[in-house]
């Protein structure tokens, strides 16, 4: 896939045209580094049909109405980046209740990634789960730390460890702080609320 990939963006006559990679390597650097520069969309399969074609018809340039919310009503908008369906979804509940938001989904770090490397990305918050699989939420916080685009998003670890020395590694990295998942708790709602006020100021 990734020699296909570079040998069409060579081509002259179709290099601008949408690529998406639908893949389920587990290479973080190869995808990381080589997709990311390369193709438009990156889709982890398996997936759900109705989060594919929500994809495709993006790069397409088709439309696709929120009816989550009206657009009057929304102020912030939250990318959540979680590989637990179950999580992602009560976690998106539960940011739409409590605030004005819009909130964008990524079912892993790299399609995380590609939505915070996209021009008009102008997301206020970026929610990432520490314990993702593929890739953690420490290696997901290097790529973007590196990255001089993607370091003007605030990033808050969301986990459910307890361990000293996790909670102390996310303290001193280039994360915004860390909340508890999949509810967040009180304390978890004041941090948000607070990042989402000094973004919008």
């Amino acid at each position: 896939g990734i020699e296909i990939l570079k040998k069409l963006r060579s081509e002259e006559s179709i290099k601008d045209v949408p690529i998406v990679m639908f893949s389920a390597a587990t290479d973080k650097k190869t995808i990381a580094n080589e997709v990311l520069h390369g193709a438009t969309d990156f889709i982890s399969k398996p997936c759900e049909p109705a989060y594919l074609v929500e994809r495709v018809k993006k790069n397409l340039g088709i439309e696709i109405v929120d009816t989550s919310a009206l657009e009057s009503t929304i102020k912030y908008k939250i990318i959540v980046v979680d590989d637990k369906a179950q999580d992602l979804q009560l976690e998106t509940e539960l940011l739409q209740k409590f605030f004005p938001c819009k909130v964008i989904t990524a079912q892993n770090a790299i399609e995380g990634l590609y939505l915070l490397s996209e021009p008009d990305c102008d997301a206020n918050l970026v929610l990432v789960s520490m314990d993702m699989q593929f890739m953690d939420g420490f290696e997901f916080l290097a790529f973007v730390a590196e990255d001089e685009n993607m370091r003007k998003f605030p990033v808050v670890i969301m986990t459910t460890s307890s361990n000293v020395a996790i909670l102390s590694g996310i303290k001193n990295s280039f994360a915004k702080g860390y909340i508890r998942k999949p509810d967040f708790s009180q304390e978890g709602f004041a941090l948000i609320e607070k990042i989402l006020i000094g973004d919008s100021e």
